[in-house]
């Protein structure tokens, strides 16, 4: 079949009932089929549609022959015209349905904002959920783009009301700080830097980040979102960190001890959706120092303020990632600086095996004579002490390195 669906469920979306029968049959027979997918389309989906080639034609044929009319009926049918929209208004009233009255929009506005939009679910799927509640209500709701509106406005009253009151927690001087972060965004601190990922790592002295970290908070929020172009103005907090450089690793911590420094109010968090929250992670992320202070100051804030509470934990992550790169590359130059002294006081001895060799002839030839007298003249005194060192060497290599 070309429904994308198994057998069972097409034959359950599609099947009539006898009564469904009954009341196709008091058509005339040139609109029956028409009649019969318009049928089982909304009992599907709750609305009509004015385009019959959503329809497949494996549907078509089914229904042509549950009512034994000709499957090319289908294509006469005008799913936009009189005749459709006449049918509409029969199947309501076959069905039991009733058009949408005010307090069933006031009903549904209201499940929307307390029940759907806490769930963070996108705007689709809160809309598939508005079809099925009218369903199961009976109702025959506007249309699709009506629904929609509707959906979205709710949306907009619930993040509306969320950020009010994420606003109305920030005690004053968290207030002042983020003002300050978000007018001076190209500081340190500011909008644009907070924004920014950590880069490579390539620190000479892990303890100077420990050091690097502000005793202070810095410059006031306010000041931040007023002059974004400063040093700690909202373009900082939002910038790239740039290659790794020890300044730069040293402007990402003070970022982070900056958002530590805030009093947020992080228990807002544990009754709100992650969407939600990613959702003014992506809104913050996309807008610029003047977008920002363009909003109200009661939203601008809020929305700062999300964007920092769920950028530090990202933030920590990538400090950490950092740390590491940076013991593993001092780790690495360590290791290579230890290898090239030692290298320098090895003295390669070359023919070992055959120098063992002549040794052993020697010492056979006469077992009784002094070294002096068989040993060295086969093999120096030189020579044996380079193998001695040699070997000496090496086994220092590790303890060494390890050390």
């Amino acid at each position: 079949m070309r429904t994308g669906i198994s057998t069972s469920d097409f034959i359950g979306q599609w099947s009539l009932s006898f009564a469904d029968i009954d009341f196709i049959n008091s058509k005339p027979v040139a609109t029956r089929l028409g009649l019969a997918a318009q049928l089982k389309f909304f009992n599907a989906r709750r609305f009509f549609t004015t385009d019959g080639a959503v329809n497949p034609k494996d549907a078509g044929d089914y229904l042509a022959e549950q009512i034994d009319v000709q499957a090319d009926e289908l294509s006469a049918y005008d799913f936009s015209g009189r005749t459709a929209r006449r049918h509409c208004a029969e199947i309501l009233q076959y069905l039991g349905f009733h058009r949408m009255t005010r307090g069933d929009r006031e009903a549904l506005s209201f499940w929307i904002i307390g029940e759907l939009c806490p769930s963070g679910q996108s705007v689709g799927a809160m809309l598939e959920a508005v079809f099925l509640w009218c369903r199961d209500r009976n109702i025959y709701g506007p249309s699709t783009k009506e629904l929609e509106r509707l959906v979205r406005s709710q949306r907009q009253q619930y993040l509306d009301g969320w950020l009010h009151e994420v606003s109305a927690a920030l005690p004053p001087e968290t207030v002042a700080a983020m003002e300050s972060s978000l007018a001076d965004a190209e500081a340190p601190t500011g909008f644009n830097a907070m924004k920014a990922g950590a880069g490579r790592a390539t620190l000479d002295n892990i303890l100077e980040v420990s050091a690097a970290l502000p005793p202070e908070t810095v410059a006031a929020m306010e000041s931040s979102l007023a002059d974004a172009e400063a040093p700690t103005g909202f373009n900082a907090m939002k910038a790239g960190a740039g290659r790794a450089t020890l300044d730069n690793i040293l402007e990402v911590t003070a970022r982070l001890a900056f958002i530590r420094k805030l009093n947020l109010p992080r228990n807002m968090f544990s009754n709100v959706n992650p969407a939600w929250i990613e959702h003014v992670d992506r809104r913050v992320s996309g807008e610029k120092a003047s977008e920002m202070r363009s909003h109200t100051e009661t939203r601008q804030l809020a929305l700062y303020a999300v964007y920092l509470m769920a950028r530090e934990t990202a933030k920590t992550d990538a400090m950490v990632e950092l740390l590491v790169e940076t013991v593993h590359k001092i780790r690495t130059r360590s290791k290579r600086k230890v290898v090239g002294d030692i290298a320098k006081d090895i003295e390669r001895v070359y023919g070992k095996e055959r120098l063992l060799v002549d040794i052993a002839t020697a010492s056979i030839d006469d077992p009784d004579g002094r070294i002096c007298d068989v040993i060295f003249p086969v093999v120096g005194k030189e020579k044996l002490a380079a193998i001695i060192k040699e070997s000496n060497t090496k086994g220092a290599l590790d303890r060494r390195i390890m050390r």
